[in-house]
């Protein structure tokens, strides 16, 4: 998911800099001249519409992830959702899954018993999709872990060239093992939200190199499936426009970006998000219900829970934070503009490169429902109208989407470990059942 992009990644010295550049760049010349990869067809996988699983939602600490639980219930959503679950979600006007899997179980360490197990799962939660007639995004769902734990997550993966080497070839290894499956059916999605600068040219063209040797690693080991690939700034619309699709030679790409504007609504008091967003709470959508006074007021209404979480400037600086923003956006016409301004920016690129509509992805959007161990629930009206905003958007420009998610903290079907979600949301969203 969005979180604030910052270049935090980057050697001090712009000497190496130049020098980490040059090396991307170049193995991407020589990889691109071994492969010799050239499709000349286009996607052969369609999004449509769909729903992401969870990754982890209980999170198991790496100590646990050789038990049996861990292990025959990967994904550990397969524990939690039934068959007839899933076929509902293809009821209901679906017709995919963005399955996340979590790269670093398999970085961990060479123990190829645990492996095997994993992708014998894998591919069970894949055909038990399939039985549903739903198509399946098996999404390399990199997360940045904290610097004190041993994790390989998504910043190792993206600046030691060594554990980059490692991940490219997962990503070739997942690619061979979906080998057998139809291209029409399952796709793969190379990394999750890169995090690059956007405003920095030099993170662009490392993200260009290190994007071009993961689709070359992928495509030389499956030539026909479908590849989702993301731009950099967290999967952002900028970070997208900021690739250049031609470097690929392939035509058999979808080219995905997410989008949670406005971030301050959609994350209201997510515990892993910045402050002070991670201390709002009551903030509707569409904010237009609320009159300029009451708007004004908000700060006030969040006292108690502000001062809870903030305090000196920090609780100074958020009742700032909530005027400027649902004042800057508050109206309709003014939020309108706000949510449409990455559809417009991506479908304009999309053209200048001629990618059709279709192979464009609206990865991921959603709107928070309760953070863990908090008691505030987000009313489940503010989040349909979101989502039936943002999927109005994707339906004008022609683009598939997978809201998120399944469970978890912006659940629509369910909350934590297999709770149900009060509601069907999903048939609130009022899907058309042809797709």
């Amino acid at each position: 998911m969005s979180a604030s992009s910052f270049a935090w990644y980057l050697p001090v010295m712009i000497d190496f800099k130049q020098i980490l550049i040059a090396r991307f760049i170049a193995a991407v010349l020589a990889v691109t001249l071994i492969f010799n990869v050239t499709p000349t067809y286009a996607a052969t996988f369609k999004a449509g519409r769909g729903i992401s699983m969870d990754q982890w939602v209980t999170w198991p600490n790496e100590s646990r992830w050789n038990d049996d639980d861990v292990l025959t219930n990967f994904p550990e959503w397969q524990q939690f959702v039934s068959d007839e679950a899933i076929q509902t979600l293809r009821s209901d006007g679906l017709s995919t899954i963005r399955m996340p899997i979590d790269p670093a179980i398999f970085l961990h360490d060479e123990d190829q018993n645990r492996r095997e197990t994993l992708l014998k799962n894998m591919h069970r939660a894949i055909d038990r999709i399939l039985d549903a007639d739903l198509k399946v995004i098996v999404d390399l769902h990199t997360i940045t872990y904290g610097p004190d734990v041993e994790i390989i997550g998504l910043s190792k993966i993206l600046n030691d060239d060594l554990i980059f080497v490692k991940y490219k070839e997962l990503v070739a290894s997942i690619a061979e093992t979906l080998s057998d499956y139809d291209a029409e059916k399952v796709a793969l999605e190379i990394i999750n939200e890169p995090q690059y600068d956007c405003g920095s040219s030099d993170d662009m063209k490392i993200w260009q190199a290190q994007a071009t040797q993961l689709h070359d690693a992928a495509r030389k080991a499956n030539d026909t499936i479908t590849l989702v690939v993301p731009g950099a700034c967290y999967a952002s619309a900028q970070g997208l426009i900021n690739l250049d699709p031609k470097a690929f030679g392939d035509k058999n790409i979808i080219w995905t970006f997410h989008s949670y504007d406005p971030f301050i609504l959609t994350h209201q008091s997510a515990g892993w998000v910045s402050k002070p967003v991670s201390a709002f709470k009551n903030l509707p959508y569409p904010p237009s219900q609320l009159s300029s006074p009451a708007i004004r007021t908000l700060p006030d209404d969040n006292d108690r829970y502000i001062d809870s979480t903030l305090s000196g400037d920090e609780r100074s600086n958020a009742g700032w934070y909530i005027r400027n923003e649902l004042e800057e956006w508050g109206s309709d016409e003014d939020l309108v503009e706000l949510l449409e301004e990455p559809f417009e920016k991506v479908a304009t690129w999309a053209a200048r490169h001629d990618i059709a509509p279709d192979e464009i992805f609206l990865g991921e959007f959603g709107f928070i429902a309760q953070e863990y161990g908090k008691d505030f629930k987000i009313p489940s009206e503010w989040r349909i109208a979101y989502l039936k905003d943002m999927i109005a958007l994707a339906d004008k420009y022609e683009f598939g989407w997978s809201m998120w998610s399944f469970g978890g903290a912006f659940g629509m079907v369910q909350t934590f470990g297999g709770q149900t979600m009060p509601g069907d949301l999903i048939k609130e969203l009022d899907l058309p059942k042809n797709n």
